[in-house]
This record gives structure tokens, C-alpha cells and sequence, in this order.
């Protein structure tokens, strides 16, 4: 342990050059060693750099504890922000906030050449940052709806091997990553999820397949479980491909906030399992991972066995009636309701 220590310290030392380094014991480290048993000797090669070493006075067990915090909140930042970026370039090409295709060649050069504002193949953060700043004047930018901290997130994300830029290629494992290979929808709107609900892309193109179940994860603003849950939805969307699997925040806007209503979501996450009729078949709260998928195969042992029947379905709540024109526009021009609980 000292050994990686004196590595790290090595390291850090030697790109900031300062006069002295304070070791700080955090977590079970703190309550094993103080000032007095940490040995600081063994610090060999960060002595070689001319920097001292101290130990502190005391303990700081809640620095971990922190730096948790912190770290689950820029995941948080920039998985939100990717999914409000694919939502825009959705409705940028292909007029729905989601996108049903995959981006052609010269659409993805064509959001890469948007975010590289000096034209020099590299997309770096001061780039982003310009180009966001326009986009809040014209509303052109597909990261127009992000908040500052939110872009950083979405850079970091893009950054993910750290050296200030990413280039086209990055850009395009990102987008097969994100969009391509996305097997959880994003809805942001009572009307896109009727939509989705209703599979209404393939009974319009008949392209793709259509799902034998629909889950809807209904989740809110600054929900923990919702979060703690969201990599296991993920796993089970891969897991079960005759299933669509689907997220709407509750209070995205006031129409998703309506739609929680009419199903009657009291808590999050709450998890809705909707038939090909659209119908309410089944409906569980909670984050809990084996009560999930308990429930998720026990009913599409029903909907596919063809075992279910109309009283099965009306207990399980209303059918979800196709969205309006009105709807939509509705929607749309909506203000954001966030929850202010983060």
C-alpha cells in the first residue's frame, strides 16, 4: 500500500511541483493509521522530488464519502445530457425526439462540423462551450435544452480517455454506443410515449419487429433508486429482445406529469408492463432487481402463451388511448417542470 502510495505521490509531485504533501487517512484507513504509525520514510521516491510529506492531525473518514457523492453526480450529469442530446439530433433529423434509424455518414459529420468551431478536427470543450452559446440564441444547437454542467458531463463523456478533444471517430463510437445499439427509449413526452406504447412505427412502416410486451420505467428528477436501478434495466432490455423497454420522467413536463397521474404512479420507480394492445397488464414498484424480472417473466408468459384474458388486462389498469395532433403541439410548447430535489 505504501508502495502505490509513494507511486501516486510520484506522479502528482512531479506535475505540480509543490512544497509539501499532507496525507490525509480516510475510510477504515483512518481508524488504522495516524500521524504517529503511518510511515512516512517509506515515501521514498516522493523524498527524491524534493517535496515533504506529512501525515494530518486527524483524520477525514467523510472525504470518501464526498468524493462518492461527487463522482455519482457527474455520472448522473452526463448520462442525462447524452440522452437530451440524442433526443435533439432525433428530432433534428428524423423529426421524432427519438431517433428510429441509425445516423447516415454525412448526418454525423454534419452534428461533428456544428460542435468543431475552429475547424480543426478536434472538438475541445472551449468548442462546445461556443457553439452551446449560440445555440442558446438561434435554438439551433441539439445542445441547446442542457444546463452548463450538464455540457461538461456530455464532454467528459466524450473525453473518456482524458486529452482535451474528441475527434469524428470518437464522435461515431459514441453514436453506435448511444443510438445504434440503445436497446432503453427515452420519451419525453405523453405523446411520444403513446406513440411508442402503441408501436406505431412499425404498424405505420412495418419495419422492425413488433415487441410481444412494452415495460415503462417511469422515473423523477433526482430519484436515487430510479438510478441505482437504471444499469439493471439496461442489462434486462439486452437480455429480452421480444420486449421495448422505456423511461419517461414523470415530471419532465406537465404532460408526462399528467400521464403518471392517469396510471396512477404514487412513487418511483415505478414500473408499468404494457400489452401489444396497449393495454395496462401488470404494474410494481420499487427498485428491487428479482421482484422485476419475477414479474416481467410471468407476463410475457401470459401475453405470449395467449393465456391472458380482457378481465386480466382491465384490472391492470386503462388502455393508453393513441396521442392527437394536439397533443404533440401541446407538448411541445411546455415548459420543463424540474423537481429541485437533487
Amino acid at each position: 500500500w505504501i508502495d502505490l502510495v509513494d507511486q501516486m505521490l510520484e506522479r502528482v509531485t512531479s506535475a505540480t511541483v509543490p512544497d509539501v504533501v499532507v496525507a490525509v487517512p480516510t475510510g477504515y484507513l483512518a481508524q488504522t493509521i495516524n500521524k504517529d504509525t503511518m510511515p512516512v520514510s517509506k515515501l521514498t521516491r516522493t523524498g527524491q522530488t524534493g517535496v515533504v510529506a506529512v501525515v494530518a492531525e486527524r483524520p477525514a473518514g467523510m472525504i470518501v464519502k464526498g468524493a462518492a457523492r461527487w463522482a455519482l453526480k457527474e455520472k448522473v450529469l452526463g448520462r442525462r445530457a447524452e440522452r437530451k442530446v440524442c433526443a435533439a439530433i432525433g428530432k433534428q433529423f428524423s423529426g421524432s425526439p427519438h431517433l428510429q434509424g441509425n445516423l447516415s455518414a454525412q448526418e454525423l459529420e454534419t452534428v461533428f462540423t456544428s460542435f468543431d468551431v475552429d475547424n480543426d478536427q478536434c472538438v475541445r470543450f472551449a468548442d462546445l462551450m461556443s457553439h452551446w452559446k449560440q445555440g442558446l440564441i438561434d435554438k439551433s444547437s441539439v445542445l441547446s435544452n442542457l444546463t452548463e454542467s450538464e455540457l461538461q458531463g456530455f464532454f467528459r463523456r466524450l473525453d473518456r480517455n482524458h486529452t482535451g478533444g474528441f475527434d469524428i471517430r470518437r464522435l461515431e463510437e459514441w453514436h453506435t454506443q448511444q443510438i445504434k445499439e440503445a436497446r432503453v427509449r427515452l420519451v419525453l413526452s405523453a405523446f411520444e410515449f403513446k406513440q411508442v406504447v402503441h408501436q406505431e412505427q412499425f404498424h405505420r412502416t412495418g419495419r422492425g419487429i413488433q415487441f410481444d410486451l412494452t415495460v415503462a420505467k417511469v422515473t423523477a428528477e433526482g430519484c436515487r433508486a430510479c438510478f441505482r436501478f437504471e444499469r439493471s434495466f439496461e442489462k434486462f432490455a439486452e437480455q429480452y429482445q421480444n420486449v421495448q423497454f422505456v423511461t419517461i420522467k414523470m415530471d419532465h413536463n406537465r404532460s408526462t406529469i399528467r400521464l403518471a397521474r392517469e396510471f396512477g404512479v404514487e412513487g418511483t420507480p415505478t414500473f408499468l408492463f404494457f400489452d401489444r394492445e396497449a393495454r395496462v397488464v401488470r404494474s410494481v414498484a420499487g427498485s428491487n432487481t428479482i421482484t422485476f424480472e419475477k414479474t416481467l417473466k410471468s407476463v410475457l408468459d401470459e401475453v405470449t402463451s395467449g393465456t391472458e384474458t380482457d378481465e386480466v388486462a382491465s384490472e391492470g389498469g386503462k388502455e393508453v388511448t393513441s396521442g392527437t395532433e394536439t397533443d404533440e403541439v401541446a407538448s411541445e410548447g411546455e415548459e420543463e417542470v424540474t423537481s429541485g430535489t437533487e
